[in-house]
């Protein structure tokens, strides 16, 4: 019999349940102070030194410093579009309190972010969160490119 091997690559799981709402909920205006509310269920257990990063869209400013609110995440870190949520050094409490969603009782994880609507419509007006793992360490010159892990590390659900 013939046999034929190719090598492949990783595939990270895709996060099925990930929800963007703003608040309060209606009409948002162009150039006007928003929260964004983020509800989502993670696909791999949360590991010390994982992770959880959101791309928005170039055109938004995330504000991490005033607004964030959260049971189950750390205080994140913002530059630009970009937020992330680091759970290096994170005790055993805090990456048991959420649980994936293979599991009866998996967790919704809730979060708010607060920004300004842009005055015009993003060019490409889409919103990522991705569960990174393998990083040595997280800063800002890490994040090279504009969708993905930072360098260094990949992604285990997106």
């Amino acid at each position: 019999a013939d046999l034929g091997a190719v090598m492949g690559y990783g595939m990270s799981a895709l996060i099925r349940s990930f929800l963007v709402e703003p608040y309060p909920a209606g009409q948002q205006n162009s150039g006007s102070a928003v929260a964004w509310r983020f509800k989502f269920m993670l696909e791999r257990e949360i590991r010390d030194g994982d992770l959880l990063l959101v791309h928005a869209p170039k055109e938004y400013v995330l504000e991490c410093v005033t607004g964030f609110i959260s049971v189950y995440l750390p205080q994140p870190e913002c530059i630009g579009s970009r937020a992330w949520f680091s759970f290096a050094g994170a005790g055993v409490a805090a990456l048991s309190k959420m649980t994936p969603l293979s599991f009866e009782s998996a967790t919704v994880v809730e979060f708010q972010l607060k920004t300004r609507n842009p005055l015009m419509k993003p060019a490409m007006n889409v919103m990522e969160l991705i569960h990174c793992r393998g990083l040595r360490s997280m800063n800002a010159s890490a994040l090279t490119a504009p969708f993905g892990c930072p360098a260094g590390g990949s992604a285990v659900a997106s």
